[in-house]
């Protein structure tokens, strides 16, 4: 077992090879500590995954530069846009319920905030568009706020007033005919569902997804609660310098705001996959609704090529396919949650690239089969 084999641990940590467009191209082997240096990292949390548990889960390095707090397995991390695919795991759920639907307009559950209209023209967008990045909705992403404020409501990050720093959220393409990688779309996704439940999101995914999986190192609290920012990691620059107040803080919450260890995306990525096997359903999701989410969304789109399903990204046949974060279309590097083959090893780690300074904008994860 992966889980009784120092071998194949020391492997994770000391054969770590850079990702390259060319696909029997060879690249150096290197070590953990020396992807942190390259990367001025500070700090990295790991969980492995074998055969369908998480088998160990552990930290490397320290959760600040220059102070001597080391990460551990229950040190959280800022899971940046993997926020997107957990938050959808919920939105399921309450599909699952019946208290939503996938395919009704989203403007019936909206009641704090209404799409824009164009001229004469409404566009009809619904949540299976929203969550699936192809409601031709604007806004890519959101880099935060600074943890002294001012922050914005999320009434005025979708119409773009301030104090939020982005462009209103519209509707600018016709809904269902292509991708666009889309935070806006899901921040109307978090208004809607919201409106509907007429609680805070922090509190609907925790009764939704991490209260059902007994989670006790996940929260889309922004901020964290005190006993919980006390054991978290602080977001560094892309040249380790720590980033004042710690962290920025996402009103954006489903988009962005997710607080996580590598151990619980871990054993979030453990439940789906159980789920989709008819195991057992360990929060409540059918077998059925986890297997659309792995569906293509668009007419255009076909399993074994890359396509977009509802939160995740997906490509491959068989023992080949895989499920994962939406790729984006930037430079920069982000951190991707990913699950491929029968047997997986998953990372939640810091990246850092020139200019990307807002927290969780350096740290993320991702899954390899070993």
């Amino acid at each position: 077992m992966l889980s009784n084999s120092v071998d194949q641990i020391a492997r994770v940590i000391g054969d770590l090879r850079p990702t390259t467009p060319l696909p029997d191209h060879q690249t150096t082997v290197c070590s953990l500590s020396e992807r942190m240096a390259h990367f001025a990292s500070p700090g990295v949390s790991i969980a492995i995954i074998d055969s369908g548990r998480v088998a160990w889960e552990r930290g490397f390095g320290m959760r600040m530069n220059d102070r001597s707090e080391p990460v551990d397995a229950d040190t959280l991390f800022q899971a940046g846009s993997v926020s997107k695919p957990v938050f959808a795991l919920g939105a399921m759920r309450l599909v699952q319920q019946g208290r939503i639907a996938l395919d009704d307009d989203i403007q019936r559950y909206l009641t704090s905030w209404h799409i824009r209209s164009k001229g004469s023209w409404t566009p009809r967008v619904t949540l299976r568009q929203l969550l699936s990045h192809s409601a031709g909705t604007s806004v890519h992403g959101f880099p935060g706020y600074p943890a002294a404020g001012p922050w914005p409501t999320l009434t005025q990050v979708l119409d773009g007033l301030p104090p939020a720093n982005n462009l209103p959220v519209v509707v600018d393409m016709i809904p269902g005919l292509q991708i666009r990688y889309s935070g806006g779309g899901t921040t109307i996704a978090q208004a809607a569902i919201t409106d509907l439940v007429g609680c805070p999101l922090p509190e609907i995914m925790r009764e939704l997804v991490f209260e059902p999986l007994a989670l006790q190192n996940s929260s889309f609290a922004q901020p964290l609660p005190t006993d919980m920012a006390a054991r978290s990691a602080t977001a560094h620059a892309w040249n380790g310098v720590p980033t004042p107040g710690r962290w920025h803080i996402y009103p954006e919450i489903a988009a962005a705001g997710l607080w996580t260890t590598a151990g619980d995306l871990a054993r979030i990525a453990c439940a789906f996959l159980s789920t989709l096997q008819g195991d057992y359903l360990p929060f409540g999701l059918s077998r059925e609704s986890a297997a659309e989410m792995l569906r293509p969304q668009l007419r255009t789109h076909v399993e074994g090529e890359v396509f977009f399903g509802i939160g995740w990204e997906c490509a491959g046949k068989g023992d080949a396919f895989q499920f994962r974060q939406p790729r984006l279309e930037r430079r920069l590097r982000r951190r991707t949650l990913a699950v491929s083959g029968r047997r997986e090893r998953c990372y939640n780690h810091d990246q850092f690239e020139p200019g990307l300074a807002a927290p969780g904008r350096n740290q993320g994860g991702h899954c390899a089969r070993v």
